[in-house]
């Protein structure tokens, strides 16, 4: 029992390691091959009951490493994701568990199977939560960079928990003589892997047509735990300052890219209602400086909808198409909330407890609809905000529709942790990979930074601090899509068919083998 704890703690910690965590800002990326081989072997040795334990422990001891973080905005949603995420992966021993008893010659590989299609499915729908998967553990790792624009993220996942799980396997085969039995799955990893590589280097080979333009990433280290009129009136002043400072800079500019909510009062609202004279005297500020510069400026806002909702948006404020003043921008809508940050997940079906547990439910915001698209400086471009750049397939679906450029606007400042914020930017670099797109963050306290259509981290500023980052950027027109832009998460979907296929198949054993005992016993 204690041997197979200690095996728990121990890929627990090569897991964290892997990922940019507290010790190592980038994470050591070569653990993740080898992370979840102890957790592997335990489950192989243990009973259904132990799985459940084993992988319940896992969870709690990962994400409790990983992130610490969330314990910084609300420690209750902190204890909850905890308890989440520590079931979900007891759950997921169980099945791996299950299945390795179902085809005991390839145990090992079924189990990577569970692991693999657990990680997809806990990125999806209005809980999904993209932090921890492994294979962003590899987003300084250039051949997993390459595989990502045929495969995704899921490439380099399937590659680090299928080499885990042989890993085990070679371990126990060792320990029988038999090690020579590992060689070929070894050998077929390594190929399937290799041919993901190959494939990703000749969709990326070409070099695009491009169309340079100038960027300025506004960072103002503003403090999003903060809320008041004084605290807007600051953020306000340090965002025109930095900005008029960087335009002097760069006259030539493009894009001015403010962060994420980085003006809290509705523009739109406080122009035109003019109730709350030091809000409207904030706004004026900002339309002033547009007024008065020719870039394009893209704006992050709480924006109030015609219904009178509140909105988490990116405005796009072009003088070259239509007039500052009156304002009248174009918009995009945030569509994926964070879940108990922005959104309450289900509240129709939960809208009681909801109403106990969050009497005062003033953070909601109202999720967007549309793939926007914008066009300007002869350029096309999506502004997804924050929490959007974690997931992958929102993304491919604004390049998808015509979208060359991704500016990501995002506010972690909450978090006061740097490891946040390299695990925010380690996603963002694979929407790069997986697309062929440059990716330009601006940030509220990091990591403001231009990540190039290879995924590489061209520049960034440093986190904490006021400052601006300007740039020509190269970005890519008239190119054809990668094949993770068409096809999407076709990898994890096939796993996931694969997982219910075997899962179907053991099923339907077990009941002929139970029909048939039945039909021997009545004959005796």
């Amino acid at each position: 029992m204690l041997r197979k704890l200690a095996l728990v703690l121990l890929s627990a910690m090569l897991f964290v390691l892997g990922q940019p965590n507290f010790l190592f800002e980038d994470g050591l990326f070569f653990l993740s091959f080898i992370a979840l081989a102890p957790v592997f072997y335990a489950v192989e040795t243990s009973s259904l009951r132990m799985s459940f334990v084993l992988g319940f422990l896992f969870g709690l001891l990962s994400y409790a490493g990983m992130c610490f973080w969330l314990s910084r905005y609300a420690h209750g949603l902190f204890f909850i994701a905890l308890f989440s995420y520590s079931i979900l992966y007891g759950l997921c021993f169980l099945a791996m568990k299950f299945l390795a008893r179902c085809y005991p010659a390839f145990s090992f590989p079924c189990m990577a199977l569970v692991f693999c299609v657990t990680e997809y499915l806990k990125s999806l729908g209005p809980l999904g939560f993209s932090y921890g998967i492994t294979g962003y553990s590899l987003w300084k790792f250039r051949p997993m960079l390459l595989a990502a624009s045929v495969a995704g993220v899921w490439a380099a996942s399937a590659s680090c928990v299928f080499f885990s799980a042989l890993s085990a396997q070679a371990f126990v085969l060792y320990g029988k003589e038999k090690l020579s039995k590992a060689a070929v799955p070894f050998a077929v990893l390594v190929l399937c892997a290799s041919l993901f590589v190959l494939l990703g280097w000749q969709v990326s080979r070409p070099v695009p047509e491009s169309r340079n333009v100038t960027v300025i990433l506004v960072q103002n280290n503003a403090d999003s735990r903060k809320y008041s009129e004084n605290g807007y009136k600051q953020d306000v002043a340090a965002l025109v300052s930095l900005s008029e400072e960087a335009l002097s800079v760069y006259p030539e500019a493009d894009f001015v890219v403010w962060p994420e909510t980085a003006i809290v009062p509705p523009i739109l609202y406080h122009y035109e209602a003019r109730s709350d004279t030091a809000r409207f005297n904030a706004v004026s500020s900002v339309l002033g400086l547009m007024v008065r510069n020719q870039a394009c400026f893209i704006i992050g806002n709480q924006h109030v909808d015609g219904e009178g909702e509140d909105c988490n948006a990116a405005l796009v404020f072009d003088r070259r198409k239509k007039k500052i003043v009156p304002p009248d921008p174009e918009l995009y809508v945030k569509q994926h909330l964070v879940p108990f940050s922005e959104s309450l997940p289900f509240y129709s079906c939960f809208s009681s407890l909801y109403d106990r547990m969050f009497p005062d439910r003033s953070f909601i915001w109202k999720a967007g609809d549309s793939m926007r698209v914008f066009s300007s400086r002869g350029i096309s471009f999506s502004v997804p905000i924050c929490f959007e750049d974690t997931f992958g397939l929102l993304c491919s679906r604004f390049v998808k529709n015509g979208a060359e450029c991704l500016f990501n606007i995002s506010n972690d400042s909450w978090s006061s942790s740097p490891v946040c914020q390299r695990q925010h930017l380690a996603m963002s670099v694979f929407r790069a990979a997986e697309n062929g797109v440059p990716v330009l963050r601006s940030t509220a306290s990091g990591v403001t930074c231009v990540i190039d259509r290879e995924g590489r981290v061209v520049e960034e500023l440093e986190g904490f601090s006021e400052g601006f980052l300007g740039r020509k950027v190269a970005v890519p027109v008239n190119r054809k899509l990668y094949p993770y832009t068409r096809y999407g998460d076709w990898l994890a979907l096939a796993e996931l068919c694969a997982l219910l296929s075997l899962s179907l198949t053991a099923a339907l054993k077990k009941l002929l083998k139970a029909v048939e005992r039945r039909r021997q016993n009545k004959v005796q």
